[in-house]
C-alpha cells in the first residue's frame, strides 16, 4: 500500500490532513499530503517531489548564510580599520621606545591622528629631544673634568722633574762644586729626562697606542729582569721586593718590551703604596693552561669605590699623576690575549693578576732566543 493510505484510513475524520516524506519506486523524494472525504469515502492524496517543495526553503537558507557571511566581513573590515588606527599608533611608540632603550636616541615617533596619541607622540618625540639634550651635557661636564684632572695631572708631573732639572742645571754651571757633585746632578737630569720621557710615552700611547709584536718568551726571566732593574727603588724607599719563581719554563707569546712596561707599572705602584719597612711580592706559576703574573704589596690599598674604575683612562689613586700607567698596562695585556684582575683591602694592600695562554708548543731555546 502506498504509506499515505495506511495514515489516512487510521485516522479519525476529525484530524488534520496526513503528511509523510518518503521514496517513490524510482527512489526519488517526494512529499505527500492525504486527507479523507467522509461524504464519499474516499481518500485524497496530493504528491510533490521534495526538490520542488523546498526550493524556496533552501533558496532562502542560502541568502540567509549569504547575509550573515557579509555582515561579519563588514564587522571585520570594520574592526580591521578602527582597530589599526588603534594599534598602529602603540605600535610606534613600542618600536621607537625599543630604539632610545638600545641608545638610538634619534628615534621619533609621526602620530597624526589627533587624539590622545598624538599628543603622546608629541610628548616622546620631546623627551626625546630632551634625552639628547641632557647626553651632551653630561658629556660636556666630563670632558670639563676631565681636562681639569688633565690639568691638574699635567701640573704634578712636570712641575717636580722639570725643578730637579732646572737646580742640577744652575747647580752644574757652578765653578766651585767638585766633580762628584756635578756627577750627582748630572744623573739627577739624565733620570728626570727620563721621567718626562716615559710620561710624554704614556700620552702618546694614549692617543695612539704602539703595535704588538709577538715573540716566545719566558715569563721567569723577563720578571726576574725587571726585578734586578727595580731593586735600588726597592731599597732607597724601604720596601723588600721578594720574587717567587714557578717551576719550569713558563712561556708565552708575547712582547718582552711591552710587557716590560706592564711588570715597571705594577711593581712601581705597588712600591709607591707601600710605607717603609713593607714588601712587595711578585710570584710566578703555572695554573691550567695559563700562566700567571702576581704583583701584590702590603701597602695602603684601594677604596671599592675606586676599584671598578681602576683601568679607566685618567682615574688614578695617587695624589698626583695622569692615571694612565694602568689604563695602558690593562691594553697591552688584552692585545696579547691575556687578562688582569686586581684584588685590594684597605689598610692590607693589593695585588693585581696577569694571566695569559701558555704556549706549550713553543721550546725553552726559542723563549731564550
Amino acid at each position: 500500500d502506498h504509506p499515505l493510505v495506511s495514515a489516512a484510513r487510521t485516522a479519525q475524520l476529525s484530524d488534520p490532513p496526513v503528511s509523510r516524506e518518503y521514496l517513490n519506486e524510482d527512489g526519488s523524494g517526494e512529499l505527500g499530503v492525504a486527507a479523507r472525504i467522509a461524504a464519499l469515502g474516499w481518500t485524497v492524496i496530493v504528491e510533490q517531489p521534495t526538490r520542488e517543495a523546498y526550493a524556496n526553503a533552501a533558496a532562502l537558507q542560502r541568502q540567509l548564510v549569504v547575509a550573515i557571511l557579509v555582515v561579519l566581513l563588514g564587522m571585520i573590515s570594520l574592526g580591521y580599520f578602527f582597530g589599526r588606527g588603534f594599534i598602529t599608533p602603540i605600535l610606534a611608540l613600542q618600536r621607537a621606545t625599543s630604539d632610545v632603550a638600545a641608545g638610538q636616541l634619534d628615534a621619533r615617533v609621526d602620530i597624526r591622528t589627533g587624539d590622545e596619541f598624538s599628543d603622546l607622540g608629541d610628548s616622546f618625540n620631546t623627551m626625546a629631544d630632551r634625552l639628547i639634550q641632557l647626553q651632551e651635557d653630561v658629556k660636556r661636564q666630563e670632558r670639563h673634568a676631565m681636562f681639569g684632572r688633565i690639568a691638574a695631572g699635567l701640573v704634578h708631573d712636570l712641575a717636580h722633574p722639570i725643578q730637579n732639572i732646572g737646580n742640577s742645571a744652575r747647580l752644574l754651571m757652578r765653578d766651585d762644586e767638585d766633580p762628584e757633585s756635578r756627577e750627582t746632578f748630572r744623573r739627577t737630569i739624565d733620570r728626570e729626562l727620563a721621567t718626562l720621557k716615559r710620561f710624554l710615552d704614556d700620552l702618546r700611547n694614549i692617543v695612539k697606542p704602539q703595535p704588538i709584536e709577538r715573540f716566545a718568551m719566558d715569563v721567569n726571566g723577563s720578571v726576574a729582569e725587571m726585578v734586578e732593574s727595580m731593586r735600588t727603588e726597592g731599597e732607597r724607599t724601604g720596601v723588600s721586593i721578594e720574587p717567587r719563581y714557578g717551576e719550569g719554563p713558563l712561556v708565552i707569546e708575547g712582547d718582552r718590551f711591552a710587557l716590560g712596561r706592564v711588570y715597571r707599572n705594577l711593581i712601581t705602584n705597588a712600591i709607591q703604596a707601600t710605607a717603609p719597612g713593607g714588601r712587595v711580592a711578585i710570584t710566578t706559576a703555572r695554573a691550567g693552561n695559563r700562566v700567571e703574573i702576581r704583583v701584590s704589596d702590603t701597602g695602603t690599598g684601594i677604596p671599592p669605590e675606586r676599584l671598578s674604575a681602576i683601568f679607566d683612562d685618567f682615574m688614578t689613586t695617587k695624589r698626583r699623576g695622569l692615571g694612565l700607567g694602568l689604563a695602558i698596562s690593562k691594553r697591552i695585556v688584552e692585545q696579547l690575549d691575556g687578562t688582569i684582575e686586581v684584588e685590594s683591602q684597605v689598610g692590607q694592600g693589593t695585588a693585581f693578576t696577569l694571566r695569559f695562554p701558555a704556549r706549550d708548543d713553543l721550546s725553552a731555546q726559542q723563549a731564550a732566543s
